[in-house]
């Protein structure tokens, strides 16, 4: 059996939605918050992820405006 929830984007506002399809809900409940959980943990690691490589997209932009030959990086990769 395949449960799922819906991830939806606004792409014009930026601005993010979840919807959880009705057969979830006939799932147990801790079947539900153990399920729950795995998927804010993937959704954190990727957020983390993004955060990274924005944090350097905006280093750079940075560096480039200074005009400056280092690149400094808070997060020295982006994988987790």
């Amino acid at each position: 059996m395949k449960t799922e929830i819906r991830l939806t984007a606004d792409v014009g506002a930026g601005e993010g939605d979840i919807k959880i399809m009705p057969h979830f809900e006939g799932m147990s409940t801790l079947w539900q918050i153990d399920v729950l959980q795995d998927w804010i943990a993937d959704l954190t690691n990727e957020y983390d992820r993004r955060i990274c490589i924005w944090k350097d997209e905006i280093k750079e932009i940075r560096r480039k405006s200074k005009n400056k030959g280092q690149k400094h990086s808070e997060c020295n990769h982006h994988s987790f």
